[in-house]
């Protein structure tokens, strides 16, 4: 069975840097979301989705057990490029340009400069921000910081 997303005993504990005090954010989770499917994640604040989906994306380390996306271990680059991810609050640096944020996180999954110019001259006009590529995030309205 091929598998979009596969999960094993997945877990992740917080710890305070000076009391050493726990939290567990997620705890041991098991599962499989078939290819093709549609799978969502449901629960009160501070059950622990933001910080399953982040171990996903290898944005933060899980504490035990392992993730798989599309069949390759999530912490591979590759096994991340299909995936896109939209926070509800970005904290892009504003300084930034629209074109500049996307060759920063292009170079961060692991293209090459030739690559991230070319996949970034045909985004920004897909999410209709051609004319926008060159101005700082800091300008950018809420929905256009969510189209970049």
């Amino acid at each position: 069975m091929d598998f979009a997303i596969e999960t094993e005993g997945l877990s992740k504990t917080f710890r305070r840097r000076w009391t050493k005090q726990e939290f567990r954010a997620v705890q041991d989770v098991s599962l499989r979301v078939e290819r093709g499917t549609t799978f969502g994640l449901l629960g009160p604040n501070g059950a622990g989705k933001t910080t399953f989906v982040k171990m996903l994306l290898s944005c933060s380390h899980p504490t035990s057990g392992r993730a798989k996306v599309f069949g390759m271990d999530s912490r591979i680059p590759a096994a991340r490029r299909p995936i896109g991810y939209l926070p509800e609050n970005h904290r892009f640096p504003t300084y930034m340009t629209g074109r500049g944020m996307l060759d920063f996180y292009g170079a961060l999954s692991g293209m090459d400069s030739a690559s991230r110019k070319r996949r970034i001259g045909e985004l920004l006009p897909l999410v209709g921000l051609h004319e926008w590529g060159d101005v700082r995030l800091g300008k950018y309205s809420k929905g256009m910081l969510q189209r970049v």
